[in-house]
């Protein structure tokens, strides 16, 4: 590997280091500048008993099923049947041993899901012939470091270990489907059922199938069909029923606050600011049709050039912001999704730097490090105008977006690359 190439993966991984390093210092920077005293960091509202989520999602759930009960009659379960099933090895611990169990689980499988992000983007983007000297050691195990250690102090992902929350199940599912279809393109079931577990732990990850339907075409209508009926009536007819009345009933009434990150709250907050100064309001739908629209956009720039490795990667990426936007309810401790997008992009764009010594990759790296570092932060260290984190994910969407269209996203000029090796 030449100089110019090493020098460049250092300065860019440099970057994303210090991104990284900025967000975890501001959410552990303890100076009280009211009253000039060293306090202990406070991120968001506690709630008790520590990991909630985990008690009345999963663990509670799977409870009332072993001991007769109806999880969704006698207990109101609002997550997809398929939960509980999953939830019912928990039920050989106690419950706040169970939640313990849970921390670990949440630790592991956010772990999980970089690596096979960044697997699944190594074998995506490898060009033909060989890797021109970037090996794995020298870009994605550093990477792979530098991103989990963004993830792992980050707000997002305290929160999530402070509720118990199981977004990251979902994710690590899907990211699997995502490295079968790249690393085992053959393997139809398995990809279906990776993508149909995450669709029915939480609803949001559906909008995957479409990466199924672009790679197998009419050939994944059977499984697709097969799988996400099985999953759905896990619990038998009745309560698959219940769960889609109560699926249907959700969306009318989400929790609006500043951690809530959806398009909704963010559309409330934003009316909120604007109403009591006479200035008028904007339609919620305005913040629903930013980020479906650049979803949109990316798919057809896609599925007009064919499908590939590299384009269904790139359709992951832009996927998981429409993930965190439009359900009505995303609280941050969802932000941990974004660590495996996160992850691929630098992946392409480090490696597109390198080879090519392009100053606008390098620029693009700036953006995606700007945009970790403050997704990152808690709310409560930002400005309260900047505290909700809708418009710092559509930045990271758009500019997604950006990495894409810029030339050469999808495939190099074999020629370009030779003269970089």
């Amino acid at each position: 590997m030449s100089d110019p190439v090493m020098r460049r993966i250092k300065f860019a991984l440099a970057m994303v280091a210090l991104a990284a390093f900025v967000g975890y210092f501001v959410n552990h920077l303890n100076i009280n500048t009211e009253n000039w005293m060293w306090e202990q960091e406070y991120l968001f509202g506690a709630a008790t008993p520590v990991g909630i989520d985990f008690r009345h999602g999963l663990y509670e759930p799977a409870q009332v099923l072993v001991r007769g009960g109806n999880p969704y009659t006698d207990y109101g379960l609002w997550y997809p049947p398929f939960s509980v099933v999953l939830a019912l090895p928990f039920q050989l611990l106690n419950e706040n041993t169970a939640y313990l169990a849970q921390v670990w689980l949440l630790v592991g499988m956010n772990i999980a899901t970089l690596w096979l992000a960044l697997k699944a983007s190594r074998e995506a983007f490898a060009e033909p012939g060989g890797s021109n000297g970037i090996d794995n050691l020298v870009l994605t195990f550093p990477l792979f470091c530098v991103i989990a250690l963004w993830v792992e102090t980050s707000y997002g992902f305290l929160f999530s270990i402070e509720r118990g929350n199981f977004d990251i199940y979902t994710q690590l599912a899907a990211v699997s489907g995502l490295w079968l279809m790249v690393k085992r393109p053959n393997w139809l079931w398995l990809q279906v059922v990776c993508f149909s577990v995450a669709a029915h732990l939480k609803v949001y990850p559906a909008i995957l199938f479409v990466l199924v339907l672009w790679k197998h075409g009419r050939r994944s209508l059977l499984p697709l069909t097969v799988v996400n009926i099985a999953l759905l009536l896990s619990l038998g007819p009745a309560n698959a029923g219940h769960f889609l009345r109560t699926l249907i009933g959700s969306f009318g009434f989400p929790h609006l606050w500043q951690g809530n990150h959806s398009a909704a709250s963010f559309g409330s907050m934003v009316n909120g600011y604007l109403g009591p100064r006479g200035l008028g309001s904007v339609p919620v739908s305005v913040f629903y049709i930013a980020p479906i629209g650049i979803w949109v956009f990316a798919c057809i720039y896609l599925l007009r050039r064919g499908f590939s490795n590299a384009g269904a990667v790139w359709l992951f990426m832009l996927s998981v912001p429409m993930m965190n936007l439009i359900p009505a309810t995303s609280h941050d401790y969802k932000l941990v999704l974004l660590g495996a997008p996160l992850a691929m992009s630098l992946f392409f764009l480090i490696r597109e730097y390198a080879t090519s010594g392009w100053w606008i990759r390098l620029l693009q790296i700036a953006a995606v490090g700007a945009l970790a570092a403050v997704l990152a932060v808690s709310y409560i260290r930002l400005p309260i105008d900047l505290g909700n984190k809708y418009p710092f994910i559509l930045a990271l969407q758009i500019v997604f977006l950006w990495a894409l269209v810029t030339s050469s996203a999808i495939g190099r000029p074999a020629a370009r690359l030779a003269g970089a090796a």
